[in-house]
């Protein structure tokens, strides 16, 4: 996912404010958002940026970049819930979790959460 209009903003001044500093190289995942942000930085400093997946960090696929006020999550896998509440929580808060139990003749439960953002009101 590219740049918002906004994050481009903030690229550009970010390199406005280390065009001074020395750099002798400059790199990025091989996410686009990383390295649509390195770009501008490597552009005033003469360099092109070197893309590195060692640097990639978890690719949230379609939900990329995007920011909804709520969530509804459901989940049949306690590891997997765990996993992306790790990553979900930086930015989103629980606000109703249930159990609910969909096959009686499993010991498999399903977790049904809303997650709300918290830096929206509500």
């Amino acid at each position: 996912m590219p740049l918002s209009p906004e994050g481009e903003r903030q690229a550009a001044a970010l390199a406005v404010q280390l065009r001074s500093e020395p750099l002798a190289a400059v790199y990025s995942s091989t996410l686009r958002r990383a390295y649509y942000t390195a770009v501008p930085i490597a552009a005033a400093h003469g360099l092109t940026v070197i893309r590195d997946p060692r640097l990639n960090e978890i690719n949230q696929g379609q939900w990329e970049g995007l920011r909804p006020a709520e969530i509804v999550y459901v989940s049949c896998d306690p590891t997997t819930l765990a996993r992306d509440l790790k990553v979900l929580g930086a930015r989103y808060r629980v606000s109703e979790l249930h159990m609910m139990d969909l096959f009686p003749q499993t010991y498999h439960l399903e977790t049904v959460m809303v997650l709300r953002r918290e830096d929206v009101a509500g």
